[in-house]
């Protein structure tokens, strides 16, 4: 079981300010050409973030990012406990694999949380949230290696593409600009 979690890591990656979430509201958490910007003016834009939203039925609909970071909350607690009540919770064994083929495939995403503020706990949670929607989403699907072979065998042609070439045209007016 394979799970590739650069989509994730990527996005943690890119907000390096999560690194201050439990800051005091007093303490100033950056400062731009002098001016402080304190952990209050943060807490603030963090509730009423202009431009951040969902889609819906097509339309833009814009929502507070303190509901929406509440919302996915809630929404992978009951993905996990879903998970456990059927008997498909992430084993500690299916975990630590996980971790490991991650390490490998992205050497630097642990150390790069790390650095951002998060611990292990966060690294090791995002990887249950995953698996546990991965075992979810393949629940009761068994597809045998003979399955496999014979989808390739019937299919070759989708997975097989044709040889390519590419060409490159340098277009000259003179013999003098050819040389």
């Amino acid at each position: 079981m394979r799970l590739k979690l650069t989509f994730l890591l990527s996005l943690l990656m890119a907000m390096p300010v999560l690194s201050f979430a439990q800051v005091s509201e007093d303490a100033v958490i950056a400062t731009v050409n002098g001016e402080n910007i304190t952990g209050h003016r943060y807490y603030k834009r963090m509730e009423v973030l202009p431009g951040i939203g969902n889609m819906l039925g097509g339309n833009f609909v814009p929502v507070a990012p303190g509901y929406l970071t509440m919302q996915r909350l809630v929404e992978e607690m009951l993905l996990i406990q879903l998970a456990k009540s059927k008997g498909l919770a992430p084993t500690e064994a299916e975990i630590d694999a996980e971790m490991v083929i991650v390490q490998q495939e992205q050497p630097d995403s642990l150390s790069q949380l790390l650095a951002l503020g998060f611990n292990e706990d966060d690294y090791r949670y995002n990887i249950i949230l995953k698996l546990s929607e991965f075992k979810l989403m393949t629940q009761g699907i068994t597809v045998t290696d003979f399955e496999v072979e014979n989808y390739y065998n019937e299919n070759q042609a989708r997975f097989n593409l044709p040889k390519r070439f590419d060409l490159s045209i340098i277009r000259v007016d003179s013999a003098e600009q050819k040389a």
